[in-house]
């Protein structure tokens, strides 16, 4: 045989020996999302406290566990409270007697957290682990970032108290 033909053959007995040992490709999933939407639930619920989940609808008894959509609104009878958990950020929102708010804004995705309210009237507490928090009102817009806000806000009066 001559040397040329051998080293052909040499040459391309080597190359499917190699090609067969190769491992097969394989195509790389896509990478699983951690995204958990955020949401406002109610985790507290005393006496009388409603909810409505638009303008549009009536208000009807607020349960433990149940969810205030964007555009949702939450209110308060007289000696009654709640407590409304931001998750999966871990916000806090207490509301007081007398309290009436819209939920106008719970942004989405893995950003900070970021949400705002429009209170027409009560007491409320803020308790945030980081992000930030608008609460509009006829008198002006109190904001807290990452720590404690009270707002007590009475359109009768006119008085907004703001502490923090």
């Amino acid at each position: 045989m001559k040397p040329i033909l051998k080293m052909v053959i040499i040459v391309a007995i080597t190359g499917l020996v190699t090609s067969a040992c190769k491992p097969e490709a394989t195509e790389t999933p896509p990478p699983t999302a951690s995204y958990q939407a955020r949401t406002a639930s109610f985790d507290v619920v005393e006496n009388d406290v409603r909810m409505r989940l638009s303008e549009d609808e009536e208000y009807s008894p607020a349960a433990t566990g149940q969810t205030l959509p964007v555009g949702g609104q939450a209110r308060t009878g007289d000696e009654s409270s709640a407590q409304l958990d931001l998750m999966p950020d871990g916000a806090i929102l207490r509301l007081g007697p007398g309290t009436e708010f819209t939920l106008t804004e719970l942004a989405e995705g893995d950003d900070d957290f970021f949400a705002r309210l429009q209170m027409e009237a009560g007491k409320l507490w803020i308790i945030l682990t980081g992000g930030e928090l608008e609460v509009e009102t006829a008198s002006g817009t109190a904001s807290v970032r990452g720590s404690l806000l009270g707002i007590y806000f009475f359109p009768d009066i006119p008085l907004l108290t703001a502490t923090c």
